[in-house]
């Protein structure tokens, strides 16, 4: 628990998403994560608008599902 109290301060998040360069998933420390001028302020805007996904038991395969369309779309092998 003192480690899931600390990984999660705001300023460690914060410091740590930074260094990933992540947007936070908490909306209240992504809203003050960036500059207004960044570029990634409208991606941390979305999360005013995003719903998590559920639980799937069958996501890895969804995931590979997506992954695979993506790299074709961005390959050009197939059509979006």
């Amino acid at each position: 628990m003192d480690f899931l109290a600390c990984a999660t301060f705001e300023e460690k998040v914060k410091f740590l998403m930074d260094k990933f360069g992540y947007i936070s998933a908490d909306k209240t420390i992504a809203e003050n994560q960036f500059a207004a001028d960044s570029p990634y302020t409208p991606f941390a805007e979305e999360l005013n608008y995003a719903i998590p996904r559920g639980p799937l038991t069958e996501w890895p395969g969804v995931s590979d599902a997506i992954s695979l369309v993506f790299n074709q779309v961005i390959t050009g092998t197939a059509a979006p």
